[in-house]
């Protein structure tokens, strides 16, 4: 998970701050399957959409079992083929598709991949 000179992470304060558990044994189920089985492999799929330098959009989706909206979350995160999978940050789609909202996610994690390419060696 990336985290800030001070310590912050991006991705960790929204998932323990902002989903319901539910969510959260989703994302752990996606991320065991989709990153840790099959890494790399799976861009290009329906889960993992390149966005360019480096940039990755880790998708999933499922509806909702005791309400009526569905789960449809966004993660966005790099692979460091030294260090492994880099999270930066996510957010719940099904709560706001807005493609504003979804520009101003995408711009975010590209300045946090930025911000660690500074103080790593990436890639």
């Amino acid at each position: 998970m990336y985290e800030d000179s001070s310590g912050f992470s991006p991705f960790v304060s929204w998932y323990d701050n902002e989903l319901d558990v539910e969510t959260q044994d989703l994302i752990q189920q996606t991320f065991d399957l989709v990153i840790e089985t099959r890494g790399t492999g799976m861009i290009g799929s329906k889960y993992l959409k390149p966005l360019g330098d480096h940039l990755y959009q880790l998708r999933i989706k499922r509806p909702n079992q005791d309400r009526s909206d569905k789960i449809l979350i966004r993660i966005y995160l790099c692979f460091d083929f030294n260090y492994g999978v880099h999270v930066f940050s996510g957010y719940d789609k099904g709560k706001d598709d807005s493609r504003v909202r979804q520009a101003a996610e995408i711009n975010k994690a590209r300045s946090l991949l930025m911000e660690w390419s500074k103080n790593n060696e990436p890639y």
